[in-house]
């Protein structure tokens, strides 16, 4: 058989393969055109490195940036001084060694020195004890919370003593602080406030210690000494920090316009700082 017989009787078939190999050849060429991973790598390569040669921030931005943590700063740490309770330092059991000796020491002369003032301005004291529990704490930690509360006590006492003095100075017709009524120094378990307990929780912001204060005094002493808890300068030119008041009530309890108020005050410490 020659080729012209073969191709007459097998065309169709030859010209069929010519055609599918002719279409694989044009496809492959379009695809290693179209989809070359090597070209693909290079571009991103390329936007890459174009990327990195641009700046995020200009130096203008990142300065005002800079500025703008520092005034937050700042600020968060003017809301801590105004919430957070700043014990004094004989309050604090850092570096003080026996915990228990120096919680003894500290409420002994507590009492003596808050005792004789109140006998000096004639205050009805009626709550000698300063709010303290009536069993010795032992555990560290309590102690310590003890102590915050006792330091507030006394410096709640004092500037209800000074606003007492400064109004029945200025006013003959008023009649000062009559009384104290009660004192309660109570420390915070953890999981109180109403949150639950498994939650997980901001230390900082949770309530340590509790002290509530229950006196009688006349209407302009009980608003010096609310103005007072505010902290800034006392009268003396010292600077003092805020007291943290949870709530306050106050009733007429007399028949008399002068009657002395009976007033209820709940301070609150929130933790802040190392014991």
């Amino acid at each position: 058989m020659d080729l012209n017989e073969l191709w007459q009787e097998h065309k169709v078939w030859i010209l069929g393969a010519f055609a599918g190999l002719l279409f694989f050849l044009i496809g492959r060429s379009f695809i290693s055109s179209t989809f070359s991973i090597e070209r693909s790598r290079k571009t991103i390569l390329s936007a890459h490195a174009k990327t990195r040669k641009q700046p995020l921030y200009d130096r203008a931005a990142y300065r005002k940036a800079q500025e703008e943590a520092k005034t937050l700063r700042e600020r968060i740490d003017r809301r801590a001084k105004a919430l957070f309770f700043q014990a004094r330092p004989e309050y604090r059991l850092e570096g003080k060694g026996d915990a228990s000796l120096h919680y003894l020491n500290q409420t002994s002369a507590a009492r003596k020195r808050v005792k004789e003032e109140m006998d000096a301005e004639n205050v009805d004291f009626l709550a000698r004890n300063l709010g303290l529990p009536s069993k010795t704490p032992f555990d560290r930690d309590e102690i310590q919370e003890v102590l915050y509360g006792l330091d507030l006590v006394e410096d709640a006492l004092d500037r209800l003593l000074e606003s007492s003095r400064i109004i029945t100075e200025r006013f003959a017709n008023q009649s000062g602080l009559a009384s104290v009524e009660s004192l309660k120094i109570r420390p915070i378990k953890k999981g109180y406030a109403g949150r639950s307990v498994r939650k997980k929780q901001i230390p900082e912001l949770l309530p340590r210690v509790e002290v509530l204060l229950r006196f009688r005094a006349d209407s302009l002493t009980t608003e010096g000494f609310v103005e007072s808890l505010l902290g800034g300068k006392a009268p003396g030119g010292a600077e003092r920090r805020p007291l943290l008041l949870k709530g306050i009530k106050i009733e007429e309890v007399g028949q008399d316009p002068g009657d002395p108020l009976a007033v209820e005050c709940n301070f609150v410490i929130l933790q802040g700082g190392k014991s």
